[in-house]
């Protein structure tokens, strides 16, 4: 299983770095998001950027490169007419499903990880006279599983949404929800308990208390929603739509 898991994971990994055989897409986005989150982000929080706790969710945000790639999993194989020959294989539909998955993830955890090295050199480089900085290790900590616990919810929902989707705009188009739900709605969380008045209630609660909570409510949704995914794999059903 495991090595049938590993196949399929090269293969994504390989077309998602190289597409058409070129790097050409994956250096694109690496300096996007190293410009964006390994740049912009820290140099305008300064100092801060390494012991606030909203740098979890700003250091959270290539996460946002599941979204092309978990749609094209399986509406993409369907367009260029080689779902087929995926599903006529010896894998088994366990390893495809998966190994599709975590290629993905580890594809957009590792923008994570390498945007977290740039913050650290630019901002030491800017800020030579201060001595080294570095983060917090419980904001570190914090940054490294929440984007892996999103990355994975994210793509096993766009994955699962991808298997019977007819094309990759229309598997697109059915991310949108989820996507919302994910950062738009943590962001109108102060708005809704000023309406509610639930400010006191809300000081009770740490920030690493609320990333623990976060944590496993990803981590429970992602369960159940790979199970459902699990379920609804079925090749002769999938050929068909």
């Amino acid at each position: 299983m495991l090595t049938d898991i590993a196949i399929v994971m090269w293969k994504e990994l390989r077309e998602i770095v190289f597409p058409d055989g070129r790097f050409h897409g994956g250096a694109r986005n690496i300096f996007v998001f190293a410009a964006v989150v390994g740049l912009l982000f820290p140099l305008q929080a300064g100092p801060r950027w390494f012991t606030s706790w909203m740098t979890v969710q700003a250091a959270c945000f290539p996460v946002i490169l599941v979204l092309n790639y978990s749609a094209d999993a399986f509406a993409g194989e369907r367009e260029r007419h080689t779902l087929e020959t995926l599903l006529a294989s010896r894998l088994s539909d366990t390893a495809i499903l998966l190994g599709k998955i975590a290629a993905i993830v580890v594809y957009a955890w590792s923008f994570v990880i390498a945007c977290q090295v740039v913050a650290v050199i630019a901002l030491n480089l800017m800020y030579r006279d201060a001595g080294f900085m570095f983060y917090r290790p419980a904001i570190l900590l914090s940054i490294l599983v929440i984007s892996a616990l999103a990355a994975l919810l994210l793509c096993t929902i766009g994955v699962v949404l991808s298997l019977t989707a007819p094309t990759v705009r229309a598997a697109g188009q059915r991310m949108l929800v989820p996507f919302l739900a994910m950062f738009v709605l943590p962001a109108a969380a102060p708005f809704v308990i000023a309406k509610l008045h639930w400010q006191q209630p809300a000081t009770l609660l740490t920030p690493g208390t609320i990333v623990v909570f976060v944590g496993i409510a990803l981590a429970l949704l992602t369960a159940i929603v790979l199970a459902v995914g699990v379920t609804r794999f079925v090749r002769e059903r999938m050929v068909l739509a």
